[in-house]
């Protein structure tokens, strides 16, 4: 499916009234606390095409992490999220799951609130949880996503709506102790995001997904 890109001023508004096409019926992106708890035991790598699905690695223990036993660098910002372009707003969006995998990773919110906006629940919702593992010293295993081609791109200099299906493996979250928390995952979604161009910088202010497996 092609990507559809449009910069009319006069396109924006209509689409916070109705439902956005995409190719299948979606909704207009709503605010909400809650999205796919995309996590990643921290020696994996989101993008690991490569990785063995059925490989049985165990979670590392959370003193490990505490104790410098490896370090991991936060995802770099692509420069194209300051340029007041769709390219733009299209980076803050697939940048902010770089973000959300790197957060549960190492326990570290700070990229996630460099990329989103203050009052957005959606972010406030992924950084408390982000806080909520590393105070309970919580570890996790799977999760990796992987991101599709763009299905809408609609915006002016402002705000934008980006859109573009994810997929999810599934994870495990186990405790301190290496006992098993939940788990979850295993969905393909479509991810939509409203984006807008604040101090010189595309940010999220809000996400809404609809389940695209039937």
């Amino acid at each position: 499916m092609k990507t559809r890109k449009h910069a009319l001023t006069t396109i924006l508004p209509l689409i916070f009234l109705g439902p956005i096409a995409v190719g299948c019926a979606a909704e207009e992106p709503e605010d909400k606390p809650y999205v796919p708890q995309i996590t990643h035991s921290p020696h994996e790598l989101a993008d690991n095409e490569n990785a063995d699905d059925g490989e049985d690695i165990e979670p590392e223990p959370a003193e490990d992490r505490q104790a410098g036993g490896y370090e991991l660098e936060p995802p770099e910002i692509p420069d194209v999220i300051y340029e007041n372009t769709l390219e733009g707003a299209e980076a803050a969006a697939r940048y902010y799951f770089r973000a959300y995998e790197y957060g549960y990773a190492a326990l570290d919110a700070a990229p996630l609130e460099n990329v989103c906006i203050e009052d957005s629940e959606t972010c406030t919702g992924n950084i408390e949880l982000i806080k909520e593992l590393a105070r309970d010293q919580k570890t996790v295993k799977g999760g990796a996503i992987a991101t599709e081609d763009t299905t809408e791109l609609i915006g002016n200099e402002k705000e934008a709506v980006v859109s573009f299906p994810i997929t999810q493996d599934e994870y495990t979250v186990f405790t301190k102790h290496g006992e098993e928390f939940s788990r979850g995952g295993g969905k393909r979604i479509l991810a939509q995001f409203l984006v807008r161009y604040i101090d010189d910088q595309w940010q999220v202010r809000a996400m809404a997904q609809d389940p695209l497996d039937k």
